[in-house]
């Protein structure tokens, strides 16, 4: 942990010496910024401390903001609305930063550690209402990244205002740092909160999957649309993790380092 933390705060580093850079070699600083969210969506999956997570789950975003800062006025856009609507998308990402960080901070309150397959094993013995309440401020946080109704709202009209390559940047990256986080997050938090926890993203992913398909309807921008296909397909992972989770509410769960494929040690099972 301790190595991967020495790495994360490098590429950190590395991250704000090209936000200090301004506008210089914008080329290199959008290859920088790409390997950089990849970097950081690797430690997402393996991060076996929620520190270490919701740092990589940063390093993501600030890459994410870089590159969409870059992208976001597209040569039809004259009045500023782009400048506006990316900004506007950057601050409902520190909104769903602080909930995300605050139901974190619940958690390893509750049960006493920072370490993913500590909770899992602590989880039983923590306050079922402290535990509810963190389950909540999660699927808030990380709702935003995921697009899920009613937390990705702006995704499409933030999307309309960037150019191709922004847009999608935009949508898949964070996408898929945070349907990883959510899966090892709510796993490791189930013991106890079965029950919410699979009801939770299952009333999420029917709203998600219904909203997109009807919004969908018609759309005529490319990169809305593609913003609505994503949103479906967070409507669909949360249908999953819904559907793997129900079967954990009538079996007993033991603290292993695997659960249904989800691992909380960040590292292969058996590995």
């Amino acid at each position: 942990m301790n190595e991967q933390m020495l790495w994360l705060l490098g590429l950190e580093l590395l991250l704000l010496v090209m936000l200090a850079a301004g506008r210089r070699e914008l080329y290199s600083m959008g290859l920088a910024a790409n390997g950089l969210a990849a970097a950081g969506v690797m430690l997402v999956a393996t991060a076996p401390d929620v520190v270490l997570l919701f740092a990589a789950l940063e390093l993501v975003s600030g890459c994410i903001w870089l590159l969409v800062y870059r992208q976001r006025v597209c040569p039809c856009d004259a009045d500023g609305s782009a400048a506006e609507l990316t900004t506007r998308h950057v601050m409902l990402s520190l909104v769903g930063s602080a909930l995300l960080l605050l139901g974190l901070s619940i958690i390893c309150g509750a049960t006493g550690t920072t370490d993913l397959q500590t909770i899992h094993a602590e989880s039983n013995d923590a306050r079922p209402g402290l535990m509810r309440l963190a389950v909540a401020l999660v699927f808030a946080g990380l709702g935003i990244r995921l697009g899920a109704v009613p937390f990705g709202l702006h995704l499409p009209h933030t999307c309309r205002s960037l150019t191709n390559r922004g847009a999608m940047v935009l949508l898949i990256v964070p996408w898929f740092a945070g349907t990883i986080a959510l899966a090892r997050i709510v796993v490791a938090i189930s013991p106890g909160l079965e029950g919410m926890c699979w009801s939770v993203p299952g009333l999420l992913a029917v709203a998600t999957m219904g909203y997109a398909g009807l919004a969908a309807t018609g759309e005529q921008n490319i990169r809305r649309l593609a913003a609505y296909i994503l949103i479906a397909q967070g409507g669909f992972m949360l249908l999953g993790l819904a559907a793997g989770l129900s079967s954990a509410a009538t079996s007993e769960l033991a603290a292993t380092e695997s659960i249904d494929g989800v691992p909380l040690t960040g590292r292969a099972v058996g590995g």
